[in-house]
This record gives structure tokens, sequence and C-alpha cells, in this order.
């Protein structure tokens, strides 16, 4: 079953946005670009992390992958503000019953001038039930 990227800002480099492997899909890392212009959002590190959260839901719906995340590791180059990536992180998960696991490492610097960066592992279940 192929994804579909649709809903996503274009690569603007040589890679995979996303890959199947058997039910686990594996994001490529996040940042907050526009779908609609390919640009980093403004607002800064708060923005661009509620970006790519809005980024990943529309993957996640595009590609009715309904269980969500279970994992996602953050990068950021400003870790000294992660308690506001953890204020959005919970406003965004706070309703899931099982929230993903998550690592988080801070960086000097990321793609694009990005304060913040994620990527995602998601099992589809839906996968198992059809082989």
């Amino acid at each position: 079953m192929d994804l579909r990227f649709e809903s996503q800002p274009k690569p603007r480099f040589r890679y995979s946005s996303a890959v199947r492997m058997g039910p686990f899909v594996q994001t490529a890392g996040m940042v907050g670009l526009s779908p609609q212009t390919g640009e980093l959002v403004g607002g800064g590190l708060p923005e661009e992390f509620r970006q790519i959260l809005v980024n990943l839901t529309a993957f996640l719906d595009e590609n009715n992958l309904l269980a969500g995340p279970m994992s996602a590791t953050i990068y950021t180059t400003a870790f000294h503000r992660f308690a506001e990536i953890n204020a959005i992180w919970d406003a965004h998960f706070g309703h899931a019953a099982q929230l993903p696991a998550r690592s988080a490492v801070g960086v000097s610097q990321l793609p694009v001038g990005a304060q913040v960066e994620a990527d995602f592992l998601i099992y589809d279940p839906a996968i198992e039930r059809r082989a």
C-alpha cells in the first residue's frame, strides 16, 4: 500500500517523506513548513512545532493511520525552551489513550533555520489484519 503525501510540504532534498515497512511507517524529520508555501512558518519554536503536528495529523488522516504515532524523536536548537514544546505536545496528545514514547535531543542547527524538528514511528495494525 503506497503512502500519500498530498497534504505535505514537498521535500527540498532527495529523500522520502515517509517509508512503510510491513505494519510500520517511519517519517523523515519534519520541520514546521507550510504545505501551501513550502516555507518555514513564522512565530518561532511554538508555531513551528504546532505546524509539525498539523502536518503529522494531515499525513495520518490521508493515509488512514488511525493508531497515530507510537514514538517520536524531537530535535531542538532551543532545549532551554522545551517546556513550550511539552505544552504544545500535551495539548495535541492530551486526549490520546496512550501517549507516544518520546526522545528529545538538543542540537546546534537544523535544516532551513528551524528551531524544532520531529520524526515519528507509526504502527498500522490494519496491515497485519490484511496479511
